[in-house]
């Protein structure tokens, strides 16, 4: 599969400078939702309905404690180890400050959404790349052992409910306003942190080297709203790093003004 990245100038000079990938700590994403159970899955996960329900069933009797022992032993699984039901509120926001992500748009053509979005202004460029070339390039850093490439799930968080089974699941789902965006997610952590242990992260994210930025860039697009000059620049930059590859948006393309120009444009498919 295709995947894309949309990014402004700073983003792309870092990319090509140090030919490394930032990927910031969850906590910093915008949406508050993103890392978040629906109301399913913190009932589900929560041991507060088990205490309650102890409570009301077991109220005088001698095996209340046993039963509420039983139940504070009770572990929720994260992917950094499990940890108990009763710390859920405190353990599981601490997940995405170690949990650092790359948003990748899954798609053959481009979206002009994500040009508004996330190409920030007018003079960004996105670059094209696949699932498999992503994976084989990028090296892993050392404070992390982890590294996967995985769909985003849209979902209702108010009455939907969690579908991958994997520790993984509630952050890799976002709002169903956001589903726009077939979003791949690089997720890069260290599963040897205790999140007993730590709370919040120093580090406003993680640096992953690429291999080759050949071997990993398909193509180079510029925005459609581009300067010529910012258009011009890319080209000679590009050049310069050895990456031949960039292109105009095809959102740039005028309407056909005649058959003339319209039997050009199918000659140049054919080519």
């Amino acid at each position: 599969m295709i995947l894309q990245r949309y990014m402004d100038l700073s983003k792309f000079m870092y990319l090509l400078q140090k030919s490394s990938l930032f990927l910031p700590k969850m906590s910093l994403f915008d949406d508050h939702l993103e890392g978040g159970l629906t109301a399913i899955d913190y009932l589900s996960s929560s041991n507060d309905f088990a205490h309650l329900d102890i409570g009301m069933c077991s109220a005088g009797t001698s095996n209340i404690e046993k039963a509420n022992e039983k139940v504070n032993q009770r572990l929720f699984e994260t992917p950094f180890g499990e940890y108990k039901r009763n710390d859920l509120d405190k353990i599981f926001p601490r997940c995405r400050e170690w949990l650092y992500v790359s948003c990748w748009h899954k798609s053959s053509h481009e979206c002009s959404a994500m040009w508004s979005i996330y190409g920030g202004v007018n003079n960004s460029v996105c670059i094209l790349t696949t699932e498999d070339k992503l994976l084989n390039q990028i090296q892993k850093p050392k404070n992390v052992n982890k590294i996967k490439l995985e769909d985003v799930e849209y979902l209702d968080h108010k009455y939907g409910q969690l579908t991958g089974s994997d520790s993984l699941a509630p952050f890799l789902a976002k709002s169903l306003p956001f589903s726009f965006e077939k979003e791949t997610r690089l997720i890069a952590y260290n599963t040897e942190i205790d999140l007993s242990r730590v709370n919040k992260n120093p580090d406003a994210g993680v640096e992953v080297s690429i291999e080759s930025l050949e071997q990993l860039i398909d193509k180079v697009v510029i925005s459609p709203k581009a300067d010529i000059w910012f258009s011009d620049s890319i080209k000679q930059l590009c050049n310069s790093n050895g990456l031949n590859i960039v292109e105009d948006s095809t959102l740039r393309k005028k309407r056909f003004m005649g058959s003339l120009e319209a039997y050009a444009q199918l000659e140049e498919n054919v080519l």
